[in-house]
């Protein structure tokens, strides 16, 4: 009997399979990457609005104080405002399974029509430090 070879080849070849696969991990590794780093965006920026909260949380607690008692605040007078029970001034809050420390500094500059709080919040993360400060003014009633 006799062998006829067919001319046709409709399949693919092993090296065509794996240029395939190669091509397709190279594409999987770059979404990898792209998804690590939207991750890293997003955790920042979660850090980034705690750190802000942490600052109006401050601000609205020295804004509550009697005009005669806003002043700069010395380390005792923030420990009192921040946690009376805490030794330390330091607000620690735990966010997506990690701590962040944020320090809080206030400063009060005393004008003629009234005085100007400043809050600055900093924080460190991932070996880079951030800070974030607001400012508000008040008048004496």
């Amino acid at each position: 009997m006799e062998q006829v070879a067919r001319q046709d080849n409709k399949g693919f070849t092993l090296v065509e399979v794996m240029i395939a696969f190669v091509v397709i991990f190279i594409v999987m590794l770059g979404l990898l990457n792209l998804a690590t780093q939207v991750i890293a965006v997003g955790v920042r920026n979660t850090v980034r609005d705690e750190g802000i909260r942490v600052a109006e949380e401050v601000m609205a607690q020295v804004r509550s104080l009697p005009y005669s008692e806003i002043n700069t605040m010395t380390y005792g007078n923030l420990r009192k405002i921040i946690d009376p029970q805490s030794s330390e001034v330091n607000i620690i809050r735990n966010l997506r399974h990690f701590t962040i420390k944020y320090n809080p500094d206030i400063r009060v500059t005393t004008h003629a029509d009234g005085k100007v709080i400043d809050v600055t919040v900093t924080w460190s993360y991932m070996q880079t430090d951030y800070s974030h400060t607001i400012t508000s003014f008040v008048r004496e009633r």
